[in-house]
């Protein structure tokens, strides 16, 4: 996970996404809403958030290719549209993301904004190919960290695990370049230049580098 600056809202967001959703937001004042209740305007603008954000996930900081599951992508709702259903249809709460995050993620709270963290507070570890808070974090930080990174299931999801390894083996094994990889999975890039391993990792023999875990 790395640092995502935001982007401005597409030029039709107003009229696509946030008139009709406050159109039927205001039928409901003062009335309880489910999530099942809310009306899907926000899946009007999925191809814009997906241009604006160059089709890579918020919280994998991988690109998300157009064939999965049919889909372009997923918006996530950051704040859960029943936590603030004014946020329900607003272009700065939503981040995108592969859909598989979106369902891991829920409606957790104790996720950090993409939005507001710092590079180098989530790290990658090449042997494992496991996601780990930095060692130096304060105590409250790398708890965060941790949290997202368990809510998220960065590593507990095998699909999202085993996806990491299989991009830096492809590097290793020079079917890609490292130019590819600071597009496609800028976190991958950002921690081989942090460790220093660009050339070196390419020395490596082929392992089968992720621990299968079932998910709860």
């Amino acid at each position: 996970m790395i640092h995502v600056t935001e982007q401005i809202e597409s030029p039709d967001f107003n009229a696509s996404v946030r008139v009709p959703g406050r159109r039927f937001l205001n039928r409901y004042i003062g009335r309880p809403l489910l999530s099942k209740d809310f009306q899907n305007h926000w899946s009007n603008c999925l191809r814009e958030l997906r241009i604006a954000y160059m089709g890579i996930c918020a919280y994998t900081a991988s690109y998300v290719p157009l064939d999965i599951a049919n889909s372009v992508g997923s918006v996530d709702h950051f704040i859960g549209k029943t936590t603030d259903r004014e946020l329900a249809y607003e272009w700065t709460n939503y981040r995108f993301c592969t859909p598989r995050v979106n369902t891991n993620k829920g409606n957790s709270e104790r996720v950090m904004d993409p939005f507001h963290i710092t590079n180098g507070w989530f790290i990658l570890d090449f042997d494992s190919y496991l996601v780990m808070p930095a060692s130096d974090l304060p105590e409250f930080l790398e708890t965060s960290v941790q949290n997202t990174i368990d809510d998220l299931k960065l590593n507990d999801d095998d699909n999202i695990a085993q996806a990491r390894a299989d991009q830096v083996q492809e590097y290793i094994d020079g079917h890609v370049t490292f130019d590819f990889l600071e597009r496609k999975y800028p976190f991958i890039a950002m921690e081989l230049t942090r460790q220093r391993l660009q050339a070196s990792i390419k020395l490596r023999t082929r392992k089968t580098p992720v621990i299968r875990r079932p998910i709860n």
